[in-house]
């Protein structure tokens, strides 16, 4: 079981000093080498890109307890309105009944991060309730004007949790917006923040970042934007724009935005404070965030047959999926329709053949396909016995006759048998046989086979033998 902090800072900031003792950051960081970052921020609010199938997987998963004040519940109201905005399959309660998230909100009654024993009641809870496996946080204001080492203080009390319990992911958060832009302390301590999240492998849940921008990617952090959604429109130093208010005034409410309750905000912020949080939830299931290797797979190695080449007997064409893909084929025999093929089957009509086999990559649906053309003539090379003809030209590499072309066609006689073998590459050749031959003293060419493969005599940049004419016509070939 996988269990998991996560920290929102949100609290007022009268309550900063003395909370926490001034100290450096450690230098011995908590990492789990086999985590990478996670960053939860604006970019990460599009609720229908999260699949179906990783929102039920963190409703059977995850067990959550939240401790929060007011600007934290943005993120609870918000999910309570998504409910009736979206439906039951994002439902939560307090203890996951009816299939809902198992979220139990502030159940220890100690408020937010304010609270100077939030380490120790977190200990407190995780090990008396070992079926909780998400603890969630939330400030209310204090990084607004936290020093350098208030926030390492912050880090390092975080850094400790995760040493003691291995298991537990702890999710770190910036703190609201307050007005002072980027050149105000605020903004320097939550990047303080963003850099030990991602320079560390952490998982964080970028509060500020999702206030900063309107749904359409409209920034508004350099516009003085507070935790209302207010900001300066013209830089005369006055907030009277508010971006969440516009852009529902521009939209549908029901369709593409809903009301719920938003404390010190608008119902749009509590809006994408819901989606990122179910973004998050996802993420903490398994999900891989849409992020999958974009490379598609290896075209699929296929066995038992060569392009190109004619056999004369069955083949059986076997291919071997790769891990994380699945594969399909067709096989088209003669120019006709298409039909699907499994690999291991075993082809022994005669025709012309196209084997095609796509490769899907089953993370990112990235195909790849290999094509093999092939033939098969079948022939029974036992009814024509050597034995029984006058002349037997054995025709190949390393025999007699190297080539086609190194037969005697012009003098050929009846009761003759050329017999040519297979060879990596195609014969070019060709020639005229002007022999009178009958049934009983026939003359015979033949293909002899290698592992099935029959020879192949093409007439691309083929020649003929010299002195070798048409008969009649003197025509040469």
């Amino acid at each position: 079981m996988t269990t998991i902090l996560i920290t929102i800072f949100l609290l007022q900031s009268s309550f900063f000093s003395g909370i926490l003792s001034d100290n450096l950051l450690f230098s011995n960081v908590y990492a789990d080498e086999n985590a990478s970052a996670i960053i939860i921020n604006h970019e990460t609010t599009r609720l229908s890109e999260i699949p179906e199938e990783w929102i039920e997987k963190a409703k059977t998963d995850l067990h959550i307890v939240y401790e929060h004040t007011s600007h934290g519940s943005q993120i609870t109201t918000g999910m309570t309105g998504l409910v009736g905005f979206k439906g039951s399959l994002y439902a939560w309660n307090g203890g996951g009944s009816n299939g809902a998230l198992d979220l139990r909100d502030r159940p220890s009654g100690a408020g937010d991060l304010g609270n100077s024993r939030w380490p120790e009641v977190t200990r407190n809870y995780l090990n008396t309730h070992p079926e909780v496996n998400v603890v969630m946080w939330s400030w209310c204001g204090q990084v607004s004007s936290a020093s350098e080492s208030y926030i390492n203080t912050y880090l390092n009390n975080m850094n400790t949790l995760e040493s003691e319990y291995p298991d537990v992911k702890f999710v770190y958060m910036t703190g609201h917006l307050n007005g002072t832009g980027l050149n105000g302390n605020l903004h320097i301590r939550n990047e303080q923040i963003r850099d030990y999240c991602e320079t560390n492998n952490k998982i964080l849940y970028d509060f500020a970042d999702i206030e900063s921008y309107d749904p359409d990617g409209a920034y508004f952090l350099d516009k003085a934007a507070n935790d209302a959604c207010a900001y300066d429109t013209d830089g005369n130093g006055t907030r009277d724009g508010n971006w969440a208010i516009e852009w529902q005034n521009s939209h549908v409410k029901g369709v593409d935005w809903y009301e719920p309750t938003s404390a010190h905000s608008q119902p749009l912020n509590a809006n994408l404070k819901a989606y990122g949080a179910w973004w998050l939830w996802a993420r903490l299931a398994g999900w891989d965030g849409g992020e999958s290797d974009e490379t598609p797979p290896t075209a699929p190695q296929v066995n038992g047959v060569v392009a190109g080449q004619t056999y004369a007997t069955a083949v059986t064409p076997v291919w071997v999926d790769e891990t994380g893909t699945t594969s399909t084929a067709t096989l088209v025999k003669d120019g006709g329709n298409p039909l699907p093929y499994n690999s291991g089957v075993a082809l022994n009509e005669n025709g012309n053949y196209t084997l095609e086999v796509t490769s899907t990559n089953i993370s990112n649906g990235l195909t790849a396909t290999t094509a093999i053309s092939f033939s098969i003539m079948s022939q029974s090379i036992g009814e024509w016995n050597i034995s029984d003809f006058d002349n037997v030209y054995e025709v190949g590499p390393g025999l007699a006759y190297e080539t086609p072309n190194d037969v005697p066609w012009e003098s050929l006689q009846p009761s003759s048998i050329v017999r040519i073998h297979w060879r990596q590459e195609p014969y070019r050749s060709k020639w005229v046989i002007t022999t009178t031959a009958t049934i009983d003293q026939p003359v015979v060419v033949i293909g002899v086979p290698n592992n099935g493969m029959l020879p192949v005599i093409t007439g691309e940049n083929a020649t003929t033998r010299e002195g070798m004419y048409y008969l009649t016509k003197y025509v040469r070939l």
